[in-house]
């Protein structure tokens, strides 16, 4: 609870969980292993089923209704980029890390908008970075702070799979 009270909306968060052995395994030589954009304030409706906030925008901090959800994050996963309450997500969690990559809000409201921008988009198995048709975290994190006029982190190559080449791919420690 106080680790969340110190986020703001625009920060990259890192996450691992031990028990993931094979995701942790596929994904070799990273201290984390995934990466979420802290939006903060969403208005959106929340979907019981999936655990999702679906049709999430950005929020006003004046606004406060059923439908304002007040500490969301955006992720890519398997389901493709999604919005969660972040009570949801850190509850899996063994190991949370937040980067504060902007200096002014400025910055920081760009980073939010630019995630919030790729909801809905598919997740990106083949880890292509070279576009935004579909998404992975690590992409979702560099995409947003690249929008905010910030520089990304460098790319290293990585066999992501057991069975497909090295690619190059932005990690999620690197941040």
């Amino acid at each position: 609870r106080r680790f969340t009270k110190l986020l703001v909306p625009g920060d990259l968060i890192l996450t691992t969980t031990a028990p993931y052995f094979i995701s942790n395994w596929a994904i070799s030589g990273t201290a984390f292993r995934h990466l979420m954009v802290y939006t903060g304030p969403v208005h959106g409706f929340y979907n019981k089923e999936t655990g999702f906030i679906e049709n999430a925008t950005i929020s006003p901090p004046s606004i406060n209704t059923l439908n304002t959800h007040s500490r969301s994050i955006t992720h890519a996963i398997s389901e493709g980029v999604v919005c969660q309450d972040l009570g949801e997500v850190f509850f899996e969690e063994d190991f949370v890390l937040a980067v504060r990559p902007w200096k002014t809000l400025a910055e920081a409201d760009k980073i939010v908008q630019a995630a919030v921008s790729q909801i809905g988009k598919p997740y990106d198995f083949d880890f292509n970075q070279d576009n935004m048709n579909a998404v992975f975290c690590t992409e979702l994190g560099r995409y947003s702070v690249m929008q905010a006029g910030l520089q990304p982190p460098t790319s290293a190559k990585r066999k992501l799979s057991l069975f497909g080449a090295p690619k190059d791919v932005v990690l999620a420690d690197w941040f």
